[in-house]
């Protein structure tokens, strides 16, 4: 795949073009400046005249558990245990030249998001801990979410790696009043060639408070307080 600029009229695009600044007379990707007023050129991907045999793969499998469902009994442990619940997803999506299919269609894991046969592909795994989720009263959930992913393009390859941990919590402060605070913490991490200028390593920390005030059955008032850094 190619990245190409697309001139636009002004004020209808992304990007403004800085020039030629190492003065080869070709536009480069790192030439091209993000605006968010008066950009006139677009970014698209374009496939190149280069073809390839690949091998595409497409895969999700979904895992859900409550154990409420699944024990039995009032005993201390089962007390303890029955309020938990997990819901699991992982997905895969693998485009590739790698001559041995086999490594793909087997879930070889270890050949998938290779720098020398993929193409395209990224790893989404996610997992949710709920405790108490169908109560009303008190909640929480646990989320862990990643993502990997590896794009080839004419100009060389890109290495995305995003994670992302938040708790979540839900109670009732008295009959009318209901609030919903969350935690979220995320890495967000892009290698990408030296003619680009799309690399960063970010780190964010967000946290909000949601006030939820219903005095009756058709009528909500919300009052929302967040806050967060991001390096």
């Amino acid at each position: 795949m190619e990245k190409v600029f697309l001139k636009v009229p002004k004020g209808s695009g992304n990007y403004i073009y800085l020039g030629d600044l190492n003065n080869n007379g070709i536009s480069e990707e790192n030439e091209f400046q993000l605006s968010a007023y008066d950009g006139e050129y677009i970014l698209i991907t374009i496939p190149t005249e280069k073809l390839y045999p690949v091998i595409a793969l497409k895969a999700n499998t979904r895992w859900k558990i409550d154990l409420n469902r699944i024990i039995t009994g009032e005993n201390f442990w089962a007390k303890i245990f029955k309020p938990i619940s997990t819901e699991t997803f992982f997905r895969i999506e693998e485009n590739g030249k790698d001559p041995q299919t086999g490594n793909i269609y087997l879930l070889r894991l270890s050949k998938f998001l290779n720098d020398s046969t993929t193409i395209n592909g990224s790893q989404l795994f996610q997992n949710d801990l709920n405790i108490f989720q169908n109560s009303n009263e008190l909640s929480f959930r646990f989320r862990f979410t990643q993502r990997k992913s590896l794009n080839q393009f004419r100009g060389g390859i890109e290495n995305g790696f995003f994670r992302e941990r938040g708790l979540r919590i839900k109670f009732k402060m008295i009959e009318e009043i209901s609030n919903q605070t969350e935690f979220i913490n995320q890495i967000d991490n892009l290698i990408s060639p030296l003619t680009t200028n799309r690399s960063r390593l970010v780190t964010r920390n967000n946290l909000s408070s949601d006030f939820s005030y219903r005095p009756q059955r058709n009528i909500e008032i919300g009052f929302k307080i967040e806050t967060g850094i991001s390096e």
